[in-house]
């Protein structure tokens, strides 16, 4: 598994596999993922997908916090997060989040990540990844 590093500003596409953007940081970067091999089709509302958790975090290093609702919480093992959820590390801090399809995200120190929409929905043939990487660091592990 390669995978997807991202930083703000840059395309994360036009990288080789296995190297990390460099340049400075200018712009909010837009991050549309299909999961590989499969079909990027309309997701269902989201005030439906915002009860469900879409995954959990993992590691956590340094300050790092999760962004729910308007409520600023420390990061913890097994902490769910959200559609509409931001992951904010600061200097010195990393977080890892495995999403319900497996996929893995790591953000490094000084990122802001939105969750925009995540929709796995296998029985439906529904699947959709959205993010903003506002500043800082993304690492994508697809599945």
């Amino acid at each position: 598994m390669i995978p997807l590093i991202a930083k703000a500003g840059r395309n994360p596409l036009r990288q080789a596999p296995g190297r990390q953007a460099r340049g400075r940081l200018t712009t909010s970067l837009a991050l549309v993922v299909a999961l590989t091999g499969l079909m990027l089709i309309p997701s269902t509302p989201a005030s439906a997908a915002d009860e469900k958790s879409v995954g959990s975090v993992k590691s956590v290093e340094g300050a790092a916090f999760v962004i729910s609702k308007g409520t600023r919480n420390p990061a913890t093992l097994g902490l769910r997060v959200y559609q509409n959820d931001v992951l904010v590390t600061e200097a010195g801090g990393a977080m890892g989040v495995t999403f319900n399809d497996d996929t893995m995200i790591s953000i490094g120190p000084e990122s802001e990540l939105t969750i925009d929409e995540y929709v796995f929905n296998p029985s439906q043939s529904e699947y959709s990844f959205v993010t903003k990487l506002a500043r800082g660091t993304l690492f994508l592990f697809p599945v």
